[in-house]
């Protein structure tokens, strides 16, 4: 939980305003002792100056222009990404009431924003909001819980009877914190976002002839696409990425992020399209992943496939002859540790 900070620098205003208004008094006394006669003008400006204090030190607000709302600056502290991170350019905060008599309320803000609040205590979850890939749910109530996520993949290059395949989050920031908001004026509350995805790189060596393969796809399981700051990562699922093929070095490439990594089996698969024809090439990446999971850095998946595309392309496929490639022929490489 990122910790907030409330400032009042009003406080010092009618620290002042107190002290003169006591040294007013005191020099009234004074001269009342010099003459009693006074006595009606020493009520009249004792009391003028009691009121002007009072008024003073309560912040005094026109009825007439209160909305209800009060005043609070919000400010993005990213000191703790590093230089070489790249901000969001927008982050989403949801503010809570605690008390759950109100329904949340969603601001934008960049590096910081003016809000307007009701006074009272909240709960606060902020996330990156400048993605068209990433969801959010439970902001509806004030006792609801932020859940993001991302939906179910398109289907491009992917075989339509072997499951579900989900897209893969953004780079998400996130922070999850409570404030209080109790002045009329001056309230303040300071985020700190933090990274709340995991980066995963696949390489797969030794897939020749390039020249005959128009596209891949990667998957992966047992990966989770939603995120909460209340639970550890749950609701795995079947990933997907768009994969860069490197014909100089016959190595094929990706690299996406993920909320979290269940000890579970790990299957790696690419589906390859090429010239006249498919191919699910599986890998069983459970041990590389597993190994990973505790060391909370980008997880790495680094396989062989000893795969040649040319031995793929059908006879007919240079003679312009049509070739069905409603099949997907799969082939279960093991690895080679």
């Amino acid at each position: 939980i990122t910790n907030f900070k409330l400032e009042t620098p009003m406080k010092y205003k009618s620290i002042f305003l107190r002290l003169l208004a006591f040294a007013c008094v005191i020099d009234l006394l004074v001269k009342v002792r010099r003459s009693m006669a006074k006595r009606l003008t020493f009520t009249v400006m004792l009391s003028a100056v009691i009121i002007s204090g009072t008024l003073s030190s309560c912040q005094y607000k026109d009825f007439d222009d209160y909305d209800g709302t009060v005043s609070t600056m919000v400010v993005m502290d990213w000191s703790g990404l590093g230089r070489s991170s790249v901000k969001p350019e927008v982050m989403k905060v949801v503010f809570y009431p605690i008390n759950g008599s109100m329904h949340p309320f969603p601001v934008n803000v960049k590096d910081s924003a003016m809000v307007y609040l009701p006074l009272g205590q909240y709960r606060i979850f902020a996330y990156n909001d400048d993605s068209s890939i990433l969801r959010i749910s439970g902001t509806d109530s004030s006792f609801g819980t932020p859940v993001v996520y991302t939906d179910k993949a398109d289907n491009r290059g992917l075989p339509g009877n072997i499951g579900t395949f989900y897209d893969y989050p953004n780079v998400t920031y996130a922070t999850y914190t409570g404030a209080a908001v109790m002045n009329f004026t001056d309230n303040r509350i300071i985020l700190k976002p933090e990274v709340v995805t995991r980066d995963v790189e696949v390489i797969v060596d030794s897939v020749l002839n390039q020249k005959d393969i128009s596209s891949v796809r990667m998957s992966l399981d047992g990966v989770s696409n939603t995120y909460t700051p209340l639970t550890a990562p749950k609701n795995f699922v079947t990933m997907v990425s768009d994969a860069g093929l490197s014909p100089s070095e016959n190595r094929i490439t990706s690299s996406f992020h993920v909320y979290g990594l269940d000890r579970s089996v790990h299957t790696l698969q690419l589906f390859i399209t090429g010239n006249g024809f498919k191919r699910i090439l599986s890998f069983d990446v459970t041990g590389l992943v597993n190994d990973q999971i505790g060391s909370g850095g980008k997880v790495i998946i680094h396989v062989t496939a000893g795969y040649d595309a040319e031995k793929d392309v059908p006879v007919d496929a240079t003679s312009g002859i049509g070739v069905g490639v409603d099949d997907w022929p799969s082939e279960d490489i093991p690895l080679n540790l």
